[in-house]
């Protein structure tokens, strides 16, 4: 980088053809430090030390060849100066740093056509890289998780945080998360019924947190075994090993077979998956086969008052997180929308299904299972327009030197990306 002497306010280069700059004084912030005097000792305590306004003046002067020109140059260089808030950028050798500056005064002397100026900026505190330093985050999966950085600059800086829930369980009651910084005693805490692709901003400069929140729709909460059929297994309530609610719908199958499954045909609801950008979620607990093996999970899909004809379905081998489907355990199995159906019948009516069916599908037809579960399952679409979000505590700031920020939840399962930058502030 070369070195140069230059300042520019609200896009106007103040050293060019048509300007030339003759001096920058940065100043100093103002303080204000809280302190008592001791009342049976010397001595005080300063309980607080607060940055007030910087004085930044700017003096220069306007090149021009006749009186006409010089008038046209200094309307635009006032034209420049309206207006509160605006950016200015310091060139000094070789550090750049930018200022939020209001004008305060503008005085200029003319002679012929030769003008000097003075320009007195009241500014914010601190000056900042006009690039941001990418923070050093990931995948979050685990609370807590910290992540440590070395933030440069000579005060503490604010940082921007992005976070995309990619899956968080669980996903129907409400749970928070923190972010933390405990060298400043600083934490924010978000505290939502958080889908899967929710998407959270946390703008520290301007205090503000932003979601782009993922629509869930309820497919069926599975709190009663009304609508519910099963060709392969008997179906019943089972109010004791549910996720959420006052029941889940259990399946014995009898007798062995290629699949165990749960329908809800002809409906009188109907369903609408012709979103390619949905995701179907399903919690289906899988019980140790007391013959044979499991394959994979199904849903199937269909437009008429069975699924024999004009219906689709997916085939599932993996959980959510990609890992092998487990029995004797609770699995939350993803049908991703835009993804091809593994198989299609007929001409199906994606924008109003009347039949499905969730079936656990064995590697053989000699599968015997007994106790299978089904609970809480639900369409989510991620969202592209952005929400005000509520928040508790305060903005963590990014100390200087060796920084660390710890995530912590009160989920049982997450993964979830976190990305960030800042901007290095000095005094």
């Amino acid at each position: 980088m070369s070195a140069s002497y230059d300042a520019i306010y609200n896009g106007l280069i103040l050293s060019s053809s048509d300007y030339h700059l003759e001096k920058i004084d940065l100043g100093s912030p103002s303080t204000k430090v809280n302190k008592y005097e001791l009342a049976r000792a010397d001595g005080q305590i300063v309980t607080n030390q607060n940055y007030g306004e910087r004085k930044i003046i700017i003096t220069g002067s306007i090149k021009c060849k006749d009186l006409d020109e010089m008038h046209l140059k200094l309307d635009a260089l006032k034209a420049k100066l309206v207006g509160i808030d605006a950016n200015l950028d310091i060139f000094l050798g070789t550090k750049n740093r930018r200022y939020i500056a209001t004008v305060a005064s503008f005085e200029y002397q003319t002679n012929g056509y030769f003008c000097t100026y003075t320009i007195n900026f009241s500014a914010n505190s601190f000056g900042k890289d006009m690039d941001a330093t990418t923070l050093a985050f990931g995948n979050y999966t685990s609370s807590s998780t910290t992540y440590t950085n070395t933030i440069v600059g000579s005060y503490k800086s604010k940082p921007y945080i992005e976070l995309a829930v990619n899956e968080a369980l669980p996903f129907w009651e409400a749970k928070y998360l923190q972010i933390n910084n405990a060298a400043l005693n600083q934490r924010i805490r978000l505290t939502k019924t958080w889908g899967w692709y929710d998407r959270v901003i946390i703008d520290g400069d301007n205090k503000t947190v932003s979601i782009y929140p993922t629509g869930i729709t309820l497919i069926d909460d599975c709190d009663a075994t009304t609508g519910w059929t099963s060709t392969t297994a008997t179906l019943s309530l089972n109010t004791t090993s549910k996720l959420q609610g006052t029941g889940c719908i259990k399946a014995v199958q009898s007798p062995a077979g290629s699949f165990c499954g749960f329908g809800r045909i002809n409906y009188a609801t109907t369903i609408d998956l012709t979103s390619s950008a949905g995701h179907i979620i399903i919690p289906i607990f899988i019980p140790t086969p007391s013959a044979g093996a499991v394959s994979n999970i199904r849903f199937t899909a269909g437009s008429d008052a069975t699924t024999g004809t004009n219906s689709l379905y997916w085939n599932v081998s993996t959980q959510f997180d990609g890992t092998a489907l487990a029995t004797n355990a609770w699995n939350y199995v993803r049908v991703s929308l835009n993804l091809p159906a593994t198989s299609t019948t007929g001409v199906p009516q994606r924008a109003s299904i009347k039949s499905l069916t969730v079936s656990i599908q064995g590697t053989s037809a000699a599968m015997q299972l007994n106790g299978a579960l089904l609970d809480y399952f639900v369409i989510m679409k991620a969202s592209i327009v952005p929400q005000a979000f509520d928040y508790e505590g305060q903005f963590p700031d990014l100390n200087t030197g060796s920084c660390s920020l710890v995530f912590s939840d009160e989920f049982t399962d997450r993964t979830i990306l976190a990305t960030g930058n800042y901007y290095k502030r000095y005094i």
